[in-house]
């Protein structure tokens, strides 16, 4: 839970004696759609959050192995399939090949001759 999350459950009303921050949401996952569509949302579901979750955090540089973590998944593979990165994300990738350029040459020729 990030520390901006973290400050903001600070700052809510305390039900005394309710361990639950959101006690009257027990039942995420069945309220869930009537929220999508009271925030005039489309094609939205619970599970897509840990997808959005994944993902920006893969764009933001942390590692599979962090973000697996984070989710609790078992496997690599299903973290993978969570972390889809944005064809902006990607496109920018590439262009980070601009900024930096170098003299270096790259040998694609096959030929590993050590240079002496």
């Amino acid at each position: 839970m990030s520390s901006l999350v973290q400050e903001t459950l600070r700052r809510l009303p305390h039900t005394l004696g309710e361990p639950l921050v959101f006690p009257t949401c027990r039942k995420v996952s069945a309220r869930f759609p009537g929220w999508v569509k009271d925030a005039g949302l489309k094609a939205v579901r619970l599970h897509d959050l840990g997808h959005t979750f994944a993902s920006r955090l893969a764009m933001s540089g942390i590692d599979i192995p962090t973000i697996k973590e984070l989710l609790g998944h078992k496997t690599l593979a299903t973290t993978l399939r969570y972390s889809h990165l944005s064809p902006g994300h990607q496109r920018d990738a590439v262009e980070k090949l601009v900024a930096v350029r170098t003299d270096t040459v790259s040998d694609t020729s096959g030929n590993r001759a050590s240079a002496g």
